[in-house]
Parts: C-alpha cells; structure tokens; sequence
C-alpha cells in the first residue's frame, strides 16, 4: 500500500514536471469564475456538468526552489507532515480518512515551483472536502514525534524514486549538473543527509514564511454551482492574514561547452541517453516558441527524432520536452538505446537540432499547434490533471490557458526558427545511464 501511494505521487510530480508541453486549453471551453480576497488568495472555479464529482485544490507558491543546502527536501517533507500527520483536529491520516469515508480520493504533491494538495469527493460532499482542506493547511503542529515517524517514510520514497525509476535518475542526473549548487539541481525529496537534519524548527519557520493566502491559488472544479461555491471559500479563508512573501534570488546558470557523465545502473538492458540545454524559465516571453519547438523536435511519431532514431532502428523510445522552472529551465532530449549505438545516437541528435536552426516548415508548425491542442483536450477529461493546470496557469503566469494558447497560436516559422538559434548552443550536458556489465 506504501509503495503503491509512493507510485502515485512519483507519477503526479513527473506530470508536473512536463507540463510546460502538454498545458491544456480544455480548461477554458467553459467559464473560469474567479475572484482575489483582499487577503491575496486566488480563487478560481469552473462548473463541469459531466460528473458527479469535484475537486477541491490549494496550490501553494513554494517549492524545492526555495529551498537551500541545509533544508533541501522541506516542502516536500512539509506536504507529508500536513496531508500525513494531520492537524490537531483531523489527526494521522485524518484528511485520507474522512474522504475516503464518503468515497472520495485526496493527496498532494511537490514540484519545484508549487506544492498542492486536493480532495475529489462527491459532489454532495463539497463542504466536507472544504472543511478538511482548510483544518490541513492551518497552523499544522509539526510534532516531533511525528517528524521523526516521517522521516523513515520520505528516505523510503527517495530511495523509490532514484533507484528504482532509471528515468527519474537520468532527470535527476540532467538536473545536477546543469544546475550544479543551484536549487533546480537539487532532487525534489532532498538527499538522506538533508532529510535527515530537517527539524520541527526549520519546518515552522519555513511555513510560516511560504504558507499565507498572498501566495496560494485555490481551485474547484466539478460539477457545482460556482457562484454558491465562492460565496462558501471566501468565507472560509476570509480572516487567514497575508504575509510578505520574500523574493526569490536565483543565479543564472551557464554551461561551459559540452559536460558528459556516465554511469551504470543495475537491472537495466537499455542504455539511456539524455540531453539537456538551458533556455529561458516558464516564466519567460521566450518560453513560448520553445513550447512548440520541443513538440517539433521529439513529441509523437512524426516528430524529427522519432524519425531519425526509432523509425530507422536506432532507438527504441525518443521524447523532447521542457522541465518547468523559473527564470531558466531545461530543454530535455531523453533516448533509450543499445548502449554501442550511443555514438551514433549523439551525433544525429545534434544532427537534426543544427537542422532545426535552419528552419521549420508551416506544416510541422501547424502540426505542433494541433498536437498541443489535442493533448490539451484530452487532459481535461481528468478532474485532478484540469484543476492542476488552471492552478498551474495563475500562478506561474497569472492567466488562463486560453491566452496561453493565445500566445502560442501566433508564433510563426521564424519564431520557431529564432528560438532554436539562440539555445541551442555548443554548451550543453550529455548523461548516460548504461547497463551494469556482466561480470
């Protein structure tokens, strides 16, 4: 059961991580009430009149991002105390109990930007999962006791997520030394050392630093009345007082040449093979031609690199995408393969990004425009993936999915073009997690 939760989780935060290439416009086919307290917090809600369901969400502005050497892993461990451990009114498990009491689902997850956490109930059950959300998010206790109990379960899930997911050690590797002694380069859950010096203290000094309504957006969706449903969440956090929230300092990161790492890795018998060049954060203007670019370059069967690699027996599997940080992020390139065709792998990579800077053809970029909007559509016939992007949209961007759309239906050819001549650079990083030898 553990393991099964950890699985969840792990999957929740790799979507998380890629939205930046599969944002969704579904969101916005039906109306976004929403409105801002005086207190700061962010409402949106949108009726669904397809289920029986709602979602209830709290996203929160903080992350691994804002996190150090010495409290790497907090937010994450701080979902875990808050969903987990409970209130002084709900108790252990308390929000999983009373859901699941009436049928319903909750949990939380942690990124780099955002930690949130969600109950899905019933319909009728609105105001329970209203309830829970509000005892969960304040004033927890952080008891000692308790920290220490969570402790042991947070060193399990990392072991989970770097030893037994190869791609989430190639993300991880890619990440570290790209952005080596910088946050973004630092795993989501931390290090066993890290998670181990975290401390009740440092907990309740960095909640009280991140945690205030100024810097959370709160979404429903579902099938209710949206009107009822603002009137019931202003009253609910009306009196939960704003804070300052500090401004985050980032160093901006540039890769000397070409930075090569090789590991091997038990129990695997492909290689894999990633690429990573640093471009422009999420919350970038030249974030958006990179959206496409990305679609162009390894998203889908007709993609370049699926062409070049898999459909000529080179590669099994190829995608491209964006992980999704601030000021700069990464563009991805992830290939399994034999680990003898990894040099030729590499060098049609490059191949087809020199040939990108060469330029696109209308046809591939209408392509990319309609796979962006045909994932999108298909993502918001999940409750928890819908509620998730237009929390994402506000707070990374302070907009609803259709003006995102809006910005990206507007990019021509040579938006495309200049976007591949500015980043892709000589200087990028090549990990290659290969197969243990037999002895």
């Amino acid at each position: 059961m553990k393991i099964k939760k950890i699985a969840t989780i792990l999957v929740i935060c790799l979507l998380i991580a890629a939205i930046p290439y599969v944002y969704c416009d579904g969101a916005t086919e039906d109306q976004i009430l929403k409105e801002t307290l005086p207190n700061g917090l962010r409402i949106l809600i949108k009726e669904k009149s397809d289920t029986n369901h709602v979602i209830l969400l709290a996203m929160v502005g903080t992350g691994s991002a804002n996190e150090n050497e010495e409290n790497n892993g907090i937010s994450h461990f701080i979902e875990h105390m808050i969903t987990v451990r409970g209130s002084e009114e709900l108790g252990e498990y308390g929000i999983f109990k009373e859901v699941e009491r009436v049928g319903g689902q909750a949990n939380a997850f942690t990124s780099f930007e955002m930690t949130s956490y969600f109950t899905i109930l019933p319909k009728e059950n609105f105001d329970l999962g209203l309830t829970l959300l509000k005892k969960a998010l304040f004033n927890p206790p952080f008891k000692a006791e308790d920290v220490e109990e969570e402790r042991g379960i947070i060193l399990e899930e990392l072991e989970f997520y770097r030893e037994d997911i190869p791609a989430g050690e190639l993300q991880t590797m890619l990440l570290e030394n790209a952005f080596p002694n910088h946050p973004y380069g630092r795993h989501i859950v931390g290090t066993r050392e890290t998670v181990n010096a975290i401390n009740r203290e440092m907990m309740i000094d960095y909640y009280n630093t991140y945690y205030a309504p100024n810097n959370v957006v709160f979404v429903v969706v579902g099938n209710v009345d949206a009107e009822k449903v603002l009137s019931k969440v202003r009253e609910s956090f009306k009196d939960w007082e704003q804070k300052d929230i500090p401004e985050r300092e980032l160093a901006m990161i540039k890769i000397e040449g070409e930075k090569e790492v090789t590991k091997t890795r038990e129990g695997i018998e492909e290689a894999y093979l990633g690429i990573a060049y640093i471009v422009p954060g999420c919350d970038q203007p030249d974030h958006f031609p990179l959206e496409l670019l990305s679609l162009i370059l390894g998203s889908g069967r007709s993609s370049r690199l699926y062409q070049a690699l898999v459909a000529e027996g080179l590669a099994s599997s190829v995608g491209a995408g964006l992980v999704g940080t601030k000021g700069q992020q990464l563009l991805t390139i992830i290939v399994t393969c034999d680990q003898e065709d990894i040099p030729e792998v590499e060098k049609i990579i490059l191949k087809e990004i020199n040939t990108l800077k060469k330029g696109i053809t209308d046809g591939e970029l209408k392509k990319a425009k309609n796979m962006y909007k045909v994932s999108s559509i298909m993502t918001t016939q999940n409750l928890m993936y819908d509620a998730t992007y237009i929390a994402m949209f506000e707070l990374l961007y302070g907009m609803e999915p259709k003006e995102y759309l809006a910005k990206l239906n507007i990019l021509t050819t040579e938006d495309i073009q200049k976007a591949a001549e500015e980043n892709f650079k000589k200087e990028y990083v090549v990990v290659h997690l290969i197969p243990e030898a037999d002895e």
